[in-house]
């Protein structure tokens, strides 16, 4: 559900610059929004479609907040704190936590692979250099292009 009318907010540069400092630093827009004070996600869009340097500001504000974000998953995965757990036969693999960090690193990055492609996608490189031979096989003999028959 919305925000009620009456609670609409008005833009100032400190709120957008509060805005902007919290996503670079890796806060979602989503919680950023649940705080009090906060304008609603359809005024933050209309005021990047509207107002250039907060567009600006807000996109780029974004980019290091997925760098945030690549970052953290390094953070997640390099954490084995909850890796084992204690028993009453001494410690054990805890394959739950290493799921649940798995899913939380996966998660992430598939975001990242959406929200920015060109820098967080899978990379598709295909070089080529020289000629092409094209052979056509049929009932098991091999014809070149061009030969006769």
């Amino acid at each position: 559900m919305g925000k009620p009318l009456s609670q609409y907010v008005e833009y100032t540069d400190e709120l957008a610059g509060e805005i902007c400092t919290r996503i670079a630093n890796g806060e979602t827009l989503t919680s950023i929004l649940r705080t009090p004070g906060m304008p609603t996600r359809r005024a933050i869009e209309k005021w990047v479609k509207s107002r250039e340097d907060f567009g600006e500001a807000y996109r780029e504000a974004r980019i290091q907040g997925f760098d945030v974000l690549a970052e953290g998953c390094i953070d997640i995965a390099d954490d084995g704190r909850n890796d084992f757990m204690e028993t009453e036969n001494g410690p054990a693999f805890n394959p739950e936590a290493v799921q649940r960090s798995k899913l939380r690193v996966w998660t992430r990055l598939e975001l990242l692979k959406r929200w920015d492609p060109k820098r967080y996608g899978d990379l598709l490189k295909q070089e080529h250099s020289g000629g092409v031979t094209l052979e056509t096989i049929v009932a098991g003999s091999v014809r070149k292009p061009g030969a006769s028959e």
